[in-house]
């Protein structure tokens, strides 16, 4: 167990983007995809006026696990909340046509 972070604030905006299970429920699925800059989401949603939060962490207790990934396995506060729109972020994000039906049904787009 542990907290998982990154060295910027890039590597991460794909895991703060707030893509949903569809249905949103229980037995609801999601599935996607990400090079760490673009996203494809093959089943689900994502709301096009839907926000996310990036954590800017102290790094003293972080140690790096892989190429870009940091882990601390201590307690860690935040020392800043960033609030990012998905609409900021809309053309790096693709759909499967089943995922584009979905949204349509949500959200007319």
């Amino acid at each position: 167990m542990g907290i998982y972070a990154a060295a910027t604030m890039e590597e991460v905006i794909t895991f703060a983007l707030p893509f949903r299970w569809y249905p949103d429920s229980p037995e609801g699925k999601l599935s996607y995809d990400s090079d760490g800059i673009r996203s494809f989401l093959r089943y689900g949603s994502i709301d096009p006026e839907g926000k996310g939060y990036i954590y800017v962490l102290p790094a003293e207790t972080f140690e790096l696990v892989d190429d870009w990934e940091w882990v601390s396995r201590t307690e860690v506060k935040p020392i800043e909340v960033i609030e990012i729109r998905v609409k900021d972020y809309w053309d790096t994000i693709s759909f499967s046509e089943e995922a584009k039906e979905i949204q349509r049904k949500l959200y007319g787009v």
